[in-house]
């Protein structure tokens, strides 16, 4: 398998993120929800995880001040087994100074 990639969720990214996004929650975020917090909030930092170039899973948070509030953490069902959401969480901490 190839090495799980971390990089700047982008607008083009949502098709995949609501893919996932309605995989693990019974009532997921909107497209209009994941736009408006890339493009309007400046408080936003939002990232995806990819293998071979496909998005396998997303985490965000808000940054106020000197905290940060994770928004969501998600990975596709069929790549879950490896423990990527904690890590995700770790990397999202690491970019936003907190580790």
């Amino acid at each position: 398998m190839a090495a799980l990639t971390i990089e700047a969720m982008q607008v083009s990214d949502l098709d995949a993120v609501l893919a996932i996004e309605k995989l693990c929650f019974p009532m997921p975020w909107s497209r209009f929800a994941f736009q408006t917090e890339l493009t309007q909030n400046h408080y936003a930092l939002y990232i995806v995880g990819k293998i071979g170039g496909q998005i396998v899973a997303y985490a965000g948070a808000w940054i106020i001040l000197d905290e940060a509030h994770i928004t969501n953490v998600a990975v596709h069902p069929d790549f879950g087994r490896y423990c990527w959401p904690f890590w995700l969480e770790l990397k999202l901490e690491g970019l936003l100074g907190l580790h």
